[in-house]
This record gives C-alpha cells, sequence and structure tokens, in this order.
C-alpha cells in the first residue's frame, strides 16, 4: 500500500506534467482527459506532422501556428478590400499627409 506522501508525491507530479502541457501547446482539454481527436487522412496526419518535426514543434502547436496564419492572411485579404475601396479623394489626403510628415525634420 502507497503512503500517503508517496501518492501525494504523484498526484503533484501528474500535476506538474498537466501544466507544462497546457502550458507548452496552449491546450484547452483539461488534464487527465483523452484529448479530441480530428479525423484526417494517414497522409495529411504524416505530412503534418513531418512540418511539426521540422520546426521543433508538438503537432498541437504547429495546428495552433497554421490556425494563425490562415487568420492573418484573412486580415490581411480584408486590408487589401479596404484599401482598395478606398476613395480617390481619401487616397489623395492620405498622400498629401504621408508627405507633410515625411517631410518635417524632428529635432530635441
Amino acid at each position: 500500500m502507497k503512503s500517503r506522501r508517496a501518492a501525494n508525491s504523484q498526484q503533484a507530479a501528474g500535476s506538474n506534467r498537466c501544466n507544462a502541457l497546457l502550458a507548452e501547446e496552449n491546450s484547452s482539454y483539461i488534464c487527465g482527459m483523452t484529448p479530441p481527436f480530428i479525423k484526417v487522412s494517414r497522409e495529411l496526419r504524416d505530412r503534418l506532422r513531418k512540418q511539426a518535426h521540422a520546426e521543433h514543434r508538438t503537432l498541437g502547436v504547429h495546428l495552433a501556428h497554421l490556425a494563425s496564419l490562415e487568420d492573418k492572411r484573412k486580415r490581411f485579404e480584408r486590408l487589401r478590400a479596404e484599401i482598395d475601396a478606398t476613395s480617390d479623394e481619401d487616397l489623395a489626403s492620405y498622400r498629401e499627409e504621408t508627405e507633410w510628415w515625411e517631410s518635417v525634420q524632428v529635432t530635441r
């Protein structure tokens, strides 16, 4: 039978591993529970693992990185659309103000 001290020590060690996993992978699942599964083809799974390994990331961290890249791509897509929709008058005003700021000499 385990002593109370040994049981508490094992529980603390498990909790520390769990906290490290949560910090490393920015994971949202509860420690002690099985992580959720995402069904993908073997080819895609292997491709993602190979990419993650090449970047020294866990698969979870790599998937989070890919999701962030997609979020960034969409933000820039919206920005390009907004720039394209800028009126000629606003664009001329922007260029005029930019030229003025570039001509200003900052002195102390």
